[in-house]
């Protein structure tokens, strides 16, 4: 029962998602040019948002893994193609949404530089969900506590598939801090119960 209820969970919001994600679009560019890494400077590539929401391999871009079950895509528009750049992965529960993982795709370093795309990201969540506050029971966005995040590499070393230095995994866990704790903060979260950060909508 617990099974048909998720694929029935998961059907509903995805198709919730996409409507609103549609909805959302016009206005993707002005949020963009908010985030941009120097303030009104022109941007030389336009950007778009695209909704995933398979497990593991992506449908849309083999390359790009989810964790998840849900995320949206970050991709830059060229040549007529949408080139995935970055990622934010998250579940829901009953009343609220967990971000898991801010990601970015190796080589795209370029497309990422002139954008604050982790805060843009997160305030793409926040304005997407917040328009579907009369659909669904989700009330507020929330972040994984990076104690208790399936990417802590202290908690579960076999995420990174092999044996990392010391170093490495320290510079991964401040990478981890960062996205789930200072960046959301700068888009207005703010503290609640169990280490995690919030933003009502």
């Amino acid at each position: 029962m617990n099974f048909v209820r998720k694929v029935l969970s998961l059907f509903t919001l995805t198709h919730e998602l996409k409507f609103a994600l549609r909805k959302f679009l016009p206005q993707f560019d002005a949020l963009v040019q908010k985030h941009t890494t120097i303030a009104s400077a022109p941007l030389k590539e336009r950007y778009t948002l695209m909704y995933s929401a398979s497990m593991s391999k992506c449908t849309e871009f083999p390359t790009l893994y989810f964790n998840t079950g849900y995320g949206f895509i970050l991709c830059v528009l060229k040549d007529g193609m949408q080139i995935p750049i970055a990622g934010i992965e998250f579940e829901h529960g009953f009343r609220e949404v967990v971000v898991h993982r801010l990601r970015y795709v190796e080589g795209m370093k370029d497309y990422l530089d002139p954008l604050l795309w982790e805060r843009l990201l997160y305030e793409a969540v926040v304005k997407i969900f917040s328009s579907l506050t009369h659909t669904t029971m989700i009330r507020r966005v929330c972040t994984c506590s990076p104690k208790r995040s399936p990417y802590n590499l202290w908690e579960h070393p076999e995420f990174c598939g092999s044996d990392l230095p010391v170093s490495k995994m320290e510079e991964h866990q401040s990478s981890l801090e960062i996205a789930l704790r200072r960046i959301p903060r700068h888009v207005g979260f703010a503290q609640c119960e169990g280490g995690k950060l919030q933003f009502l909508l």
